[in-house]
């Protein structure tokens, strides 16, 4: 979703996921390997109306995103959903807790390519318990 895509293509989505009121749907907004996204707080809130979770990422894959990006999405979704989807580690995950509702990880906690790291993972999900109980 962004702020270019026109209503032709956003209806009928949207149309589609309201068929499904039980199932979330992580649609991609200012997302690696699309074209630039002028306004990706604009773009969220269409992600948002179009019945979608805003999901975003860094630029590439295990690359973390600009916190000014969540920072500018999250206001402008107020208290809606957010997630993302790339580069977040045990090491960076405060920083980019506060702006966000979801998770998705794989890279940033993997020990290869095909199999995730359990220790990474349970280090990540303790820094985010930590941060919830601060």
């Amino acid at each position: 979703m962004n702020t270019t895509e026109d209503d032709a293509l956003g209806l009928p989505i949207a149309a589609e996921l309201r068929k499904y009121p039980g199932h979330a749907f992580f649609g991609g907004v200012a997302f690696k390997y699309q074209a630039a996204e002028p306004n990706p707080g604009l773009a969220a809130q269409r992600a948002v109306e179009f019945g979608m979770i805003p999901t975003t990422s860094g630029e590439a894959t295990g690359k973390a995103a600009d916190v000014e990006k969540l920072k500018l999405m999250r206001a402008a979704l107020g208290e809606a959903p957010l997630a993302i989807a790339s580069g977040i580690t045990p090491d960076n995950v405060d920083l980019y807790a506060p702006y966000l509702t979801h998770i998705l990880v794989a890279t940033g906690v993997s020990a290869s390519f095909h199999d995730f790291d359990y220790e990474l993972l349970a280090l990540l999900m303790g820094r985010l318990e930590m941060g919830r109980a601060a």
